[in-house]
């Protein structure tokens, strides 16, 4: 990260940084940090007040003339990421089997991206190549203490560059001994990724594609149906906890000696082993 974008992080700063500040904007400022902490408390209403954290954030500067300049607003922004990400790093090492995987993908998908700060704020994407140490404090915080994104994420979408930083959470897959490449292969595992079979025009296993993000990796040949085309998915939740979900209409899976039947998902938390036919695959936090 870039010595501007770190200089966003201290929250006790911001106000007296910025003596451009009207009175009300500073008092709005010196605020943010407890408002978010006690929007986001580690418990089950965790994620429904998520769901509108971006929208009581803008309610701070109502009533008032003016939306403060963009300097002001970036630091704000960047406040308020780095306590939400952070919170959801807390909140996720709480997770116990009680709650289905599904509550906390859709709890993660409620805290804010930068997209919903521009929306929030009606902010063209130009505010952002302004601001570039807003897309390099997400890109850190998303790949530690969340579901992680690859750098290539913001240039797609945003057109902007990221220096790549290397994912505390890897992949390896393994094949049993009686494969014909029995060697193994590792990767670095951010967003979401399937794993399975061959399918027509894919390249031989084993092999990692990537396109337009979307990652896959093919572990079999088209010919060994003792996997499906779409084993299973694993979407990183945070860099040691990742849900997996049994995309097999008829092959079940088992993970730390529990097994996934077709169709059903679960949460679990690193280091696991994730056992198929064809050998094993690995998670494991590395950080």
């Amino acid at each position: 990260m870039s010595s501007d974008s770190k200089s966003m992080l201290n929250p006790s700063s911001v106000a007296s940084d910025l003596p451009s500040c009207n009175a009300v904007q500073q008092q709005a400022l010196a605020k943010l940090p407890q408002l978010v902490q006690s929007d986001l408390p580690c418990d089950i209403r965790f994620g429904d007040n998520l769901l509108n954290s971006a929208d009581r954030f803008r309610q701070l500067w109502l009533g008032h003339s003016e939306i403060p300049d963009d300097n002001i607003l970036a630091r704000a922004i960047a406040i308020h990421c780095q306590h939400c990400w952070h919170q959801w790093g807390k909140f996720i090492e709480l997770a116990t089997d009680d709650r289905p995987a599904q509550y906390f993908i859709e709890t993660l998908n409620r805290i804010p991206r930068l997209n919903d700060y521009l929306d929030a704020f009606n902010l063209s994407p130009k505010f952002l190549k302004q601001q570039h140490g807003l897309v390099e404090q997400e890109y850190y915080y998303r790949n530690h203490y969340g579901d992680g994104v690859a750098a290539e994420y913001y240039e797609i979408k945003y057109g902007i560059q990221v220096t790549p930083i290397p994912s505390i959470t890897k992949l390896k897959f393994q094949p049993n001994a009686n494969q014909p490449s029995p060697q193994s292969h590792q990767f670095d595992f951010v967003g979401e990724i399937s794993i399975g079979r061959q399918r027509r025009g894919e390249p031989q296993p084993t092999y990692l594609t990537s396109s337009n993000l979307h990652q896959r990796l093919i572990i079999a040949r088209r010919d060994e149906n003792l996997v499906s085309r779409y084993q299973m998915m694993l979407q990183r939740l945070s860099p040691n906890f990742v849900a997996i979900t049994n995309t097999s209409e008829q092959l079940p899976l088992r993970c730390q000696s529990r097994q996934i039947p077709p169709g059903e998902q679960r949460l679990i938390k690193l280091p696991a082993v994730i056992s198929i036919v064809m050998g094993e695959v690995y998670l494991d936090f590395q950080p």
